[in-house]
């Protein structure tokens, strides 16, 4: 039985959280018409009774699979909330090839920025299955979803494209940094094991077992561990190469991602992903004053550049605006060039053809 909430009823918890955030996105952009199917639009939310005899049972796994013990387990009176929303486009899995994946993306992170600065909203989950694409007569146009759901930093699907300070601190607010930090993963993730589900089935079939599993470590591993190897990575263009490039087939994915780290962790004000410990600066100061017993050490702000960061938050993200927007712009002007030269080749008469 479906009950519908209606009002300012919010003991529906999350569904209800969900309904709030869509609403108000709706409300900043219901007069720009740029961002029109950018975000999905809310339908309804409700209540889910599911009834057994004369009670209902909670709509959950446990239910579905509780004939396996023997019949349906004994639950007291409870409820399952549930969110409606318009489908505003397909995931990336189904899409054709790396083109129209950067394309989605550009519009997908314009109407996350947007989000912000209309409403404050910060997504806060990026993930490959929030990045929507729509096939329309005019091209492939982008969408983002699930905004409001925080997702779950202990399952494996989820560790790969966190930021590294989520995973270090679940209950740390998520910015957009970090938010543009889980993109840069997606980005990653669909370059080296494919954009749709038979490419990457195709990939997955091909690479020798030892570098499944070394790339696939930050899936599989533990949260701590994962932030760990990604700090590591991240801290220098050199080592971002050696590792998660490298490993990469050369294409518009794998461009994007470059662009993106560059942008994100190597801005002038707050390069690097290391963090230093206090034991690492005593460290340096002693082999400081070994080298000029007259030098002053002096101490850095900030022990963590991921929290300098937040500082340049304004200015990196209007340059990672900037740079997927000239990636889909690329691709667009390539598009239109080779279909320019395909009507061109389809116009040609014939050699000995009459009029």
């Amino acid at each position: 039985m479906w009950t519908p909430l209606n009002g300012t009823d919010s003991s529906s918890g999350e569904a209800y959280d969900e309904k709030s955030t869509l609403d108000t996105l709706r409300a900043a952009f219901e007069r720009d018409f740029k961002f029109k199917g950018t975000f999905p639009q809310f339908v309804s939310t409700g209540l889910v009774y599911i009834y057994k005899g004369d009670r209902f049972v909670e709509d959950t796994a446990a239910t579905a699979f509780s004939k396996l013990s023997g019949g349906f387990m004994q639950f007291e009176n409870r409820q399952h909330a549930r969110t409606v929303v318009n489908q505003a486009g397909k995931m990336i899995s189904a899409a054709d090839d790396q083109n129209q994946v950067v394309i989605a993306i550009a519009d997908a992170m314009a109407a996350h920025n947007a989000a912000y600065v209309n409403s404050n909203i910060v997504h806060g989950n990026i993930s490959d299955r929030v990045i929507l694409f729509h096939e329309t007569a005019g091209g492939v146009t982008g969408a983002v979803a699930e905004f409001g759901d925080p997702g779950d930093s202990e399952v494996p699907a989820w560790t790969m494209f966190r930021s590294i300070r989520s995973l270090e601190n679940a209950e740390a607010p998520r910015t957009r940094l970090d938010d543009w930090e889980s993109l840069m993963y997606v980005v990653i993730f669909l370059a080296a094991y494919g954009v749709n589900d038979e490419e990457r089935d195709e990939l997955f079939s091909q690479l020798p077992k030892d570098e499944y599993s070394s790339f696939t470590y930050w899936v599989a591993g533990h949260v701590k561990s994962i932030a760990s190897s990604k700090r590591m990575y991240m801290d220098r263009i050199s080592a971002f190469y050696s590792y998660p490039l490298s490993r990469i087939p050369g294409g518009p994915l794998r461009d994007l991602a470059k662009d993106i780290f560059k942008a994100l962790l190597h801005h002038p004000g707050c390069a690097g992903a290391y963090a230093q410990t206090e034991a690492g600066l005593e460290r340096e100061r002693q082999r400081l004053l070994r080298t000029n017993p007259n030098a002053v050490f002096v101490r850095p702000r900030y022990l963590d550049p991921l929290d300098l960061r937040d500082e340049f938050e304004d200015v990196i993200v209007a340059n990672l605006l900037r740079i997927v927007a000239k990636h889909k712009q690329a691709i667009l002007v390539a598009q239109g060039v080779a279909a320019v030269a395909k009507h061109t080749r389809s116009m040609k008469r014939p050699r000995g053809s009459k009029l």
